[in-house]
Formats: structure tokens, sequence, C-alpha cells
């Protein structure tokens, strides 16, 4: 999981402009795009021997908004290994999340509440499924800001939840990556979007939202 672009010529403002795109639509109100490429071997060094993915592809499900973007990545490809002189063949999975966009200014302040809708794009760790759902943010008391996340899990049977996370530095983020972080930052002139990344174990993946009622 990253807030930033983990590899060169990714981080487009406008992610239609994705290397491999496969085409764009819209969901909730943002961009979508959907991009597959083919990426160099891979080769890593294990203990007592070494690996080789010769042909791993990559296909990444982005969105996008006004003030900010973000993209799921998911790899496949075979895996050929020798390990203490024994040959044998696999398969590769991974899957990487990231976002970026325009800086807001403060943090969320005020008096009422407020609340941002949108969407949610993700792999399953244990099977690197694509899953789409819907996000929403909301923050009950602006003036003792404290951030609610609520994503649905695209009909995974896990709820993602995290509740009371105080902003700083226009961001926001709890619990422990590979159990149950998020992490996120407001985006654009009067926190007009949210946008943000999850590892939970069960999933990985990122989210955009938009501030309702402006």
């Amino acid at each position: 999981m990253s807030l930033s672009c983990p590899a060169a010529g990714c981080a487009a403002t406008d992610l239609r402009e994705m290397e491999g795109s496969d085409g764009t639509g819209t969901r909730d109100g943002l961009g979508t795009v959907t991009g597959t490429t083919g990426g160099p071997p891979l080769r890593a060094v294990v203990p007592g021997g070494s690996a080789t993915v010769p042909e791993a592809t990559f296909t990444r499900h982005g969105l996008w908004g006004v003030h900010g973007w973000a993209a799921v990545e998911i790899g496949a490809g075979d895996v050929s290994a020798t390990v203490d002189g024994q040959a044998w063949n696999g398969s590769f999975r991974a899957a990487h999340a990231w976002t970026g966009g325009e800086a807001t200014g403060t943090d969320p302040a005020g008096t009422g509440s407020a609340t941002w809708r949108g969407v949610a794009e993700a792999a399953d760790a244990a099977t690197f499924a694509r899953l789409q759902g819907d996000a929403e943010l909301r923050i009950a008391d602006l003036s003792q800001p404290l951030v609610d996340v609520d994503l649905d899990d695209g009909g995974d049977g896990v709820a993602l939840r995290w509740t009371g996370i105080a902003p700083a530095g226009r961001t926001f983020a709890k619990g422990t990556a590979g159990t149950d972080r998020v992490e996120g930052r407001f985006r654009g002139p009067g926190h007009a979007e949210a946008w943000g990344v999850f590892d939970t174990g069960e999933h990985v993946g990122a989210f955009g939202a938009k501030r309702q009622g402006r």
C-alpha cells in the first residue's frame, strides 16, 4: 500500500493517459479507467536460490475526480524458481494501491457535519480478484472533527469501517498495514474530495469521494 505511484509513468493526473488503457467510464460522478500492460521480467534472489517471472502482466483500475485520483494494480504471472538445486514452477500474484492529487490548505473545521460519498476499488488478497464498492466518509461535528470511513466490501463479506480518526496535516490514518490500515488525504478547495488507500490483510484497495451538499 502506498500514497504515491510505485512505477515510472503511472502518475498521470488524468488517468485516461494511463499506459495500456482498455476503456474509461464513470461511477458515482468519478471517472474510471482500466489498463493492462506487460512488464519486464521480474527476478528475485531467495534463500538458497532465485526466482523469475518472465512475462508478468499488470492491470490497473483507476479512479479520478477534479482534485485527486487513485488506482489499484493487480499483477500476475508464472514463476520459475530454483531453490537448493531443485526447480519448481508456480504463480506470481501481487496487489498495490496508490493515490495522489491537489493538496487542500487546511484540515476540515467549522460547524455542523460533512459527508463525502464515492467509490472504492480493491483486490482480494487471497484470490487477487477485483472488487468494486462504495465509499462514504463522515465528520459528525466539524468543530471537533473526527473522520469515520465506511467502505462497501463489493460483496466479499467483510465489513470495512474505521471510526474516530483525528485529521492532522490534511491527512487521516488509522490501523496497522496488513491488518486494518487506512490512509487518506483531503483534496481541493474546501475539502471538495477525499482520497485514500487501505490494507486490511483481506483487501488492498483505494477510494475516492466527493463532498456532498456543495
